[in-house]
C-alpha cells in the first residue's frame, strides 16, 4: 500500500508517540521508500517528558533546543531505521499558538499524505485549549488524519466501513481499496438516509451504487447497508462495533463556532482497546 508515503506524527503532551510509530510502520510496504516526520508541538515542557522511554537514564538539561533536540532522537531512529532500511526521518519544531492552524501550514508545505496520532486520555481540562482540532486539519488541507489506539497495534485490518453521502467519495474509495489489496479486506458500504427529504435521499441512493460499482469493478464487491436515518457519526460507530469493524473513513465533521471543553470528536468515543481506525479525509479529494 503506498497511498502514504509522508506521515506527519505530532508530538506534545496529548500524544502517543511510541504508538504513532508503530502503526507508521506496519502501514508501510517493505519496498516503498517513508518518510516520517515528527513534529514537535509545545515542545519546551514536554520533549523529554514523552521522549524518556526511549533512552535509559535521565535527559541533561539542554539551553538551546532548536539545536540540541535532535539528539534526543537518536534511540528513535535507531529503531525505525532497525525495522526499515527506506525510511527516512525529518523532525521540526513548532512555534505559534496555534498549533492546528500550524499544523495545516506544514503539511501544505511538506506535501503530507497522512497525519497518524494516538490520543491520551488526559485529565487536565485546560488541555483543551492547546489541543489540535483533527476534524479541521482533515478539512482545510489535502491530507487524511489517521487515528490509532494501542489495541490496534498487529492487528490487521479485516473489515472496513465506508459511509457514502451525496456526492462520489473518490478519495476515500482509493483508500479503502488499498487498504483492502494490503490486508484482504472486506468493505462494508454503508449510507444514511433522512424520509423527510425524498429528494436528497434518491441522490443519496445513487451515489451509493456508483459507489458500489466501483468498488466491484475493482474486485471488491463491498456488503452493503442502508441506515434508516441521518444522525451522527454516532451511529456509524455503533454499526462498525456491530460488524467488528478496524476501520472507519469518515467525512472532516463540522467544527463548534465557539470551542467548548466538551466538544468532542469521533476519536474521543473509542476505546484505547479498541482495534478501530478512525481515518478522515476529504470525500471528493483525489490524488
Amino acid at each position: 500500500m503506498n497511498l502514504f508515503k509522508k506521515v506527519l506524527i505530532p508530538v506534545n503532551e496529548g500524544m502517543d508517540v511510541s504508538v504513532a510509530i508503530k502503526k507508521a510502520l506496519e502501514l508501510k510496504d517493505h519496498d516503498t521508500p517513508l518518510c516520517i516526520h515528527f513534529l514537535i508541538c509545545n515542545y519546551r515542557n514536554t520533549l523529554y517528558k514523552y521522549f524518556s522511554y526511549f533512552k535509559s537514564g535521565k535527559f541533561e538539561k539542554i539551553d538551546d533546543h532548536t539545536k540540541s533536540f535532535p539528539e534526543h532522537f537518536y534511540y528513535i531512529k535507531k529503531e525505525i531505521y532497525r525495522q526499515s532500511d527506506n525510511c527516512s526521518i525529518v523532525i521540526d519544531i513548532l512555534n505559534r499558538k496555534n498549533i492546528s492552524r500550524g499544523v495545516i501550514n506544514y503539511i501544505k508545505e511538506h506535501e503530507i499524505d497522512l497525519l497518524l496520532f494516538c490520543k491520551k486520555r488526559l485529565r487536565d481540562p485546560a488541555i483543551f485549549l492547546k489541543r489540535m482540532d483533527f476534524n479541521k486539519i482533515a478539512g482545510q488541507s489535502s491530507c487524511a488524519t489517521l487515528s490509532v489506539t494501542p489495541g490496534s497495534l498487529n492487528h490487521s485490518v479485516k473489515s472496513i466501513i465506508l459511509p457514502v453521502g451525496s456526492f462520489l467519495p473518490e478519495r476515500k474509495i482509493e483508500i479503502a481499496v488499498a487498504f483492502a489489496q494490503k490486508y484482504n479486506a472486506l468493505i462494508h458500504l454503508v449510507t444514511l438516509l433522512d424520509d423527510a427529504d425524498s429528494s436528497h435521499s434518491k441522490k443519496k441512493v445513487d451515489i451509493f451504487y456508483k459507489t458500489y460499482k466501483i468498488l466491484k469493478d475493482c474486485g471488491y464487491p463491498p456488503q452493503y447497508k442502508i441506515l434508516p436515518k441521518y444522525e451522527s457519526h454516532e451511529i456509524l460507530l455503533r454499526y462498525a462495533e456491530q460488524v467488528n469493524a478496524d476501520l472507519i473513513l469518515l467525512n472532516p465533521q463540522e467544527n463548534s463556532i465557539i470551542p467548548r471543553i466538551n466538544d468532542n470528536s469521533v476519536v474521543d468515543f473509542i476505546s484505547p482497546l479498541s482495534h478501530l481506525l478512525v481515518l478522515m479525509t476529504k470525500p471528493n479529494m483525489v490524488v
